[in-house]
């Protein structure tokens, strides 16, 4: 399973990189990318050697390669970030540090980077970033006390009040699709629920210190998923970010309970239908993530057009769930509006 952990760069910076290496075989890479999510350098970290590439003319080239890799045990890589690219130091499995350059060849600074940590296998554990900075250590006290204005007095978090007060502050109802997405990029593990950790973070992920700041840029949130990343002011959020957030949202929700689909509020939407179960008696209860992820591709399905106008190449004996089955079994046959009583 792959983990991604980003955070802004820019030049001056001191970042640290902890985790532990678990097994022989593991494998980590380091990103710096450019505002658009388009990597300039990165370094392969594995049990045989650590790679540094950039690119160059549209080309990766391979400019430092040492042998040795990392050690088993808790490591820690440092980088510091330079107009060009980062130098980085690690240990090595010889006991000593290596200390290598990496710059790129685009001609463009990275002042509007990001750096991401990706974890490619379970045999390295990320534990946390550092960050020396002093620009950035103000920025998440600013945030931090933006979490304490919001959070509940008798609990560690913001809570449902707060969440209510967030939606109000930032012009949006609590039920709106769009908090998903805000609490989708803070990490939250719970529905309405964030902590100071989640909050902060998130903030910072999304270059903002306050609910002021993140207001003006709810319209760049609601095309995030949509356009699988961001490429306005926001950083990106990585690439197959709308099956992320899509993934995200079953997580959520079951976190307290699984997604509950009622008749009166369940509302499904393809490029060429909207509809509302307002006449149904169905009710689909614990909806399974298997399920969940059927009706994700469902819908690319329809957008593709593999079912045709009104769902008449649809196969009902197919592999399709049955919630599925009976949407599109209603489109066929809209129940009709009751007749009109006699006048009296």
């Amino acid at each position: 399973m792959q983990m991604q952990k980003q955070l802004n760069a820019k030049p001056g910076m001191k970042i640290k990189v902890f985790g532990n290496v678990t097994g022989y075989y593991f494998s980590l890479q380091l990103q710096l990318r450019d505002p658009q999510g388009h990597c300039l350098c990165r370094a392969n970290f594995s049990q045989n050697c650590v790679v540094l590439s950039c690119q160059s003319r549209g080309r990766w080239v391979n400019e430092t390669r040492a042998s040795g890799g990392l050690p088993e045990g808790n490591v820690t890589i440092e980088f510091l970030i330079t107009p060009r690219g980062f130098e980085v130091s690690y240990p090595n499995r010889g006991g000593d540090k290596t200390e290598c350059k990496m710059s790129h060849g685009s001609g463009n600074d990275v002042t509007k980077g990001r750096v991401f940590a990706v974890e490619e296998t379970s045999s390295f554990d990320f534990s946390k970033f550092e960050i020396d900075d002093p620009a950035e250590g103000e920025a998440r006290q600013a945030a931090k006390r933006e979490f304490m204005r919001l959070k509940d007095p008798n609990e560690p978090m913001i809570s449902i009040a707060g969440t209510e007060q967030m939606c109000q502050e930032l012009g949006v109802e609590p039920d709106d699709v769009v908090m998903l997405v805000v609490a989708w990029r803070c990490h939250c593990k719970e529905m309405c629920e964030w902590t100071e950790e989640e909050f902060v973070d998130g903030l910072r992920a999304m270059d903002v210190t306050s609910l002021s700041q993140l207001r003006p840029k709810m319209a760049e949130l609601r095309r995030d998923v949509q356009q699988g990343g961001t490429r306005g002011s926001l950083p990106p959020a990585g690439p197959g970010s709308f099956q992320d957030f899509y993934m995200f949202a079953h997580r959520l929700s079951c976190g307290k309970r699984s997604p509950i689909l009622e008749p009166p509020q369940h509302c499904l939407v393809t490029p060429t239908h909207t509809h509302t179960h307002q006449e149904s008696s169905k009710e689909y209860k614990n909806i399974t993530r298997d399920t969940w992820d059927q009706i994700r591709r469902f819908f690319m399905a329809d957008k593709d057009g593999q079912f045709g106008t009104d769902f008449a190449q649809y196969d009902a004996s197919g592999a399709w769930p049955n919630c599925i089955d009976d949407y599109v079994e209603w489109i066929r046959h809209p129940p009709q509006p009751a007749a009109p009583a006699p006048a009296q």
